[in-house]
């Protein structure tokens, strides 16, 4: 069996039978996806719509076939696209917070009072407020709204339809297009393509195109076509009114206006007034009234999709979500949690509300855990589990893990071994769990087994792995990378096998590698090419379009990798950076390219979500003639975090060094942790994260008490005790929160021996 279709909505005819027969379909926004190769019924109604079992596949789907296509006039552009998604980004409220119970809180979802029309069933009226108390189970506000023209919506439908139906079906006369009937020799010349016109139309065709025909007759032009046209107007100017985001096509903002109470994000509604139709039980007008409840969405252009939701005598119906033109990723997002999950799917039998906000958080013990030994009493909370809050995100701990290369993809997809390696982390209580670098560009993977986020397809997985962290309350981030200079190299377990670097016959691609100047890395290293002015353009918009792969993948946390001598660090560091041009030289030219790409990846990532950038802040390199300064230093680190702090950015990883092979560390316990507190001294509007040989609990709590960071990062500590978080409470004299299943492995501190 195939796992998706592909059909025509011009006013109903995917989300209609979705709706009767149990299934989901889906109505983009007009203009989403190309409409080359459709044959055209009403032009500026049809949508290519998608029908499919589950959202997840809609989705999927989308994602491949949205897309500009310069054969289709009418099918959005980049600019457009580009606007839309930063009109996304821009809303605030909209909270992205991890608590599974409620995975849409802060969505306002309206409930348009004239969409219940007397011939509405019970069985749908019954589901309609089911699904509302289902969405304020989700966190949503559900609010009554107004669309007062709508009753006057299917008329106006049917004019315009008809219109363009006769005038698109036209051309299939036997002349042009369609199938010419052989003439005979009876046939009068003047009837020569009498039967030509008329031939592959049924009926109802027929009477459309006639009905058409009459509609753009002089007479019937001004007393129905332009009074339809005029009720479309005010159906959209409602719906904009309605929305709180902007209609895209109406404004040129890329910023959606402050929360206005009386606004909505989406709406919810019936996708037909009863089941489907027993055969035979329509007839005349009856068998138009379905479209009602559909047709608003293509009159506007907005998106709708069509759930499954309940049976009424064992025949399934539907409910539809539509939002703002534009905002298919909203309506997809509500489609998933609203459409019954399959039962092996349903993990909340597995995964209960528990004290606090889950694993790892500080709770206090009951009579009951102290009676039988797991703690000895009343405990207090230490500074390393305090929770720390950064724009809409709480993160329930200070102790983050370190993004670690794990050399594991193929293609840049992300796969069971990251759900698993990354899971173990989200059950035991990580405050923030960071993935690994992931490649904006292909080539800007470190190695061909390194993860990727430069296109679409990369997200399905990547969001099954964030899913399952927040349904154990783990927050969880993501890193964008590009290595620059550094890139095409092998895994540490090939090295041995096949050299440092990594050669087109081992995957590699060493004549694709970039920089900010044909500087290599070291004597053994590929040798860069200098990028041109265009080339930046080029990866700084590849950083946006990976934010906003990441905004869809449901990630909490958005790190920009600037550190370790990779392409934004080589930017900053004038060992790698030679340029002459507006991108070199100077401090502020050095850091031009880093700003440049905050901006752009801004516009993808919301307001709400937190941005961090880690930094190198020092390259550990002792001065020359060549480079006076030696390369990168912490004061220059420290001026460029106060630009970074008015460029939306909340918090510095401070990590150093990896910009030349002459690099002397001093490597010790905490060696890094200075940097953290230098940031904080100075720059008291950003947050600040120390890593680096960070090994112990009291170690970390230490920095956290002593107010030399905010955040800390821990890596290899991590990978030798998964633990560790769990552990360190214990270790701590606190009382954690631990998943349900492990809970009777915790230890008893009365019990020696246990």
């Amino acid at each position: 069996m195939c796992r998706v279709a592909l059909g025509s909505d011009t006013g109903g005819s995917v989300r209609l039978p979705a709706s009767w027969c149990g299934v989901v379909g889906f109505k983009p926004s007009y203009g989403r996806v190309s409409r080359y190769g459709l044959v055209s019924y009403a032009s500026s109604l049809d949508s290519v719509g998608i029908l499919a079992r589950s959202t997840r596949d809609i989705r999927d789907t989308f994602n491949i076939i949205s897309a500009p296509d310069p054969h289709d006039m009418t099918c959005m552009s980049k600019s457009l696209r580009s606007r839309i998604d930063t009109l996304c980004a821009s809303r605030e409220w909209i909270s992205h917070n991890t608590i599974a119970s409620e995975p849409l809180k802060g969505v306002r979802v309206g409930v348009p009072s004239e969409f219940w029309v007397d011939e509405l069933s019970p069985s749908a009226i019954d589901a309609w407020k089911r699904g509302a108390a289902k969405l304020e189970s989700l966190g949503c506000d559900v609010i009554p709204v107004s669309l007062p023209h709508t009753p006057h919506t299917l008329p106006a439908y049917y004019t315009l339809a008809l219109a363009e139906a006769s005038s698109n079906l036209a051309r299939f006369d036997g002349i042009r297009f369609g199938t010419r009937h052989p003439p005979t020799q009876s046939t009068r010349a003047s009837l020569k393509y009498a039967q030509t016109r008329t031939m592959g139309f049924g009926d109802e065709v027929k009477r459309r195109i006639l009905l058409g025909t009459f509609v753009m007759s002089a007479r019937a032009y001004e007393n129905y076509y332009l009074p339809s046209q005029r009720i479309r107007r005010l159906v959209q100017r409602e719906f904009n009114r309605i929305f709180a985001m902007p209609n895209a096509l109406c404004t040129t903002n890329t910023k959606t206006d402050a929360r206005n109470v009386d606004k909505v994000d989406a709406i919810l509604f019936p996708t037909a007034t009863d089941t489907a139709p027993v055969q035979g039980s329509n007839n005349g007008l009856s068998a138009y009234v379905n479209d009602v409840m559909t047709v608003s969405a293509n009159m506007a252009g907005i998106p709708a999709i069509s759930v499954p939701f309940g049976l009424c005598e064992g025949m399934p119906l539907g409910l539809q979500i539509a939002a703002q033109y534009g905002d298919d990723d909203l309506v997809l997002r509500i489609a998933r949690h609203l459409e019954p999950q399959p039962a092996n799917m349903d993990s909340s039998n597995f995964y209960q509300e528990q004290r606090g906000t889950g694993p790892g958080t500080s709770v206090q013990p009951t009579a009951s855990e102290i009676k039988q030994g797991f703690a000895p009493g009343p405990t207090t909370t230490p500074a390393l589990f305090t929770p720390l809050k950064i724009r809409s995100l709480t993160l329930k701990n200070r102790i983050a893990m370190s993004p670690m290369c794990m050399y594991s993809s193929h293609d840049g997809f992300a796969t069971d071994f990251h759900l698993v390696h990354t899971g173990q982390y989200a059950l035991r209580g990580v405050g923030l769990i960071m993935m690994e670098a992931a490649a904006v560009a292909p080539e800007g993977r470190i190695t061909p087994n390194c993860l990727g986020i430069w296109k679409d397809e990369h997200v399905e997985k990547l969001e099954q792995i964030t899913r399952f962290a927040h349904t154990n309350h783990a927050s969880i981030g993501i890193q964008l990378a590009h290595a620059g200079r550094k890139a095409s190299t092998n895994a540490p377990w090939l090295i041995k096998v096949h050299g440092a670097n990594a050669d087109e016959e081992h995957g590699g691609w060493p004549n694709d590698l970039i920089g900010p100047s044909p500087v290599p890395f070291s004597d053994r290293s590929w040798m860069p090419a200098e990028m041109t002015i265009e080339q930046i353009t080029s990866i700084q918009r590849e950083f946006a379009l990976a934010a906003g792969r990441a905004r869809r993948a449901n990630f909490d946390v958005l790190e920009l990798h600037g550190a370790h001598g990779y392409l934004i660090h080589s930017f900053l560091s004038p060992i790698s950076n030679r340029r002459t041009d507006a991108y070199g030289g100077s401090f502020d030219n050095r850091i031009r390219f880093l700003v440049e790409t905050v901006r752009s990846v801004r516009t993808q990532w919301p307001i709400n979500r937190p941005l961090f950038v880690r930094l190198s802040m020092t390259d550990w390199v002792e001065p020359s003639g060549d480079i006076p300064t030696g390369g990168w230093t912490e004061e220059e680190s420290i001026e460029l975090a106060k630009v970074l702090a008015q460029e939306q950015v909340d918090l510095i990883d401070c990590s150093t060094s990896g910009s030349s092979p002459l690099q002397k560390i001093p490597l010790g316990l905490g060696y890094q942790v200075p940097f953290a507190h230098a940031v904080k001294r100075n720059v008291p509007q950003m947050l600040s994260a120390a890593v680096g040989l960070i090994t112990t609990a009291k170690q970390a709590n230490s920095i956290i008490e002593s107010k030399h960071a905010d955040l800390v990062f821990i890596a290899r500590a991590l990978l030798r005790e998964p633990n560790f978080v769990l552990d360190a409470a214990r270790q701590l004299d606190a009382f954690a929160q631990y998943p349900h299943q492990y809970e009777r492995g915790r230890s008893k501190p009365k019990h020696s021996f246990i």
